[in-house]
């Protein structure tokens, strides 16, 4: 037989790259997308009233929002979008950028890996634009709710002379608080689009035919 004659004279090295080789060529093709986000407040509907200017995100901040990012109510959020089942796209990950020397940035990198190029690109930028979402969401959420108490108390004032500098300070606050509910920020900022990747990142059958 030609092909067991030739496989025998093979060394045995070149055998099991080409059967790696083989197997690899075989394996689903996976694709990779990812984005960037900026991180300018780490919480911003606990930011409404602060009279202090909002700090820089911390490390624990950070970790903390990257776990925030892949949770159950934005994941939910994310495939309702796409009109998917939970999870059938493929799988996303958040993590905090980290800069020289491990240092960590107020950069989140949100990577999503699918089988479909296009789809994993679709998926970063879905997630990325629902926790956008759901912060402004919640940043309104809170300034209504503050705003509404600014209201009750200022109902309870009577129009007493003496009242004039209470009631004036309720007013400025409500004002600036209804406008915060109208035009909410996120407090983080999209750097970068994922696109469609140009090649699968697995698999590599010929880098792993090389190293076996």
């Amino acid at each position: 037989d030609w092909t067991a004659f030739s496989t025998a004279s093979l060394p045995p090295a070149a055998v099991a790259a080409g059967g790696t080789y083989f197997l690899s060529s075989l394996q689903s093709k996976q694709y990779v997308s990812s984005a960037r986000v900026y991180i300018t407040v780490a919480d911003p509907a606990g930011a409404v009233e602060s009279v202090q200017p909002p700090a820089s995100p911390s490390a624990q901040n950070m970790q903390d929002l990257a776990t925030l990012f892949t949770a159950q109510a934005i994941t939910t959020a994310v495939y309702k979008q796409l009109g998917l089942p939970v999870g059938s796209a493929g799988s996303v990950t958040a993590a905090p950028l980290q800069g020289s020397g491990s240092t960590p940035t107020s950069f989140l990198v949100v990577t999503a890996t699918s089988g479909s190029a296009t789809r994993a690109a679709q998926l970063v930028n879905t997630y990325v634009a629902v926790f956008l979402s759901s912060r402004r969401s919640a940043q309104a959420a809170r300034a209504s709710m503050d705003a509404a108490g600014d209201l009750r108390a200022l109902h309870t004032l009577t129009r007493d002379p003496a009242n004039q500098p209470e009631r004036q300070t309720l007013l400025t606050q409500y004002a600036s608080l209804q406008a915060l509910a109208h035009n909410p920020s996120a407090g983080a900022v999209p750097i970068s689009t994922a696109v469609p990747a140009s090649a699968p990142s697995s698999p590599k059958p010929t880098r792993n035919a090389i190293l076996g």
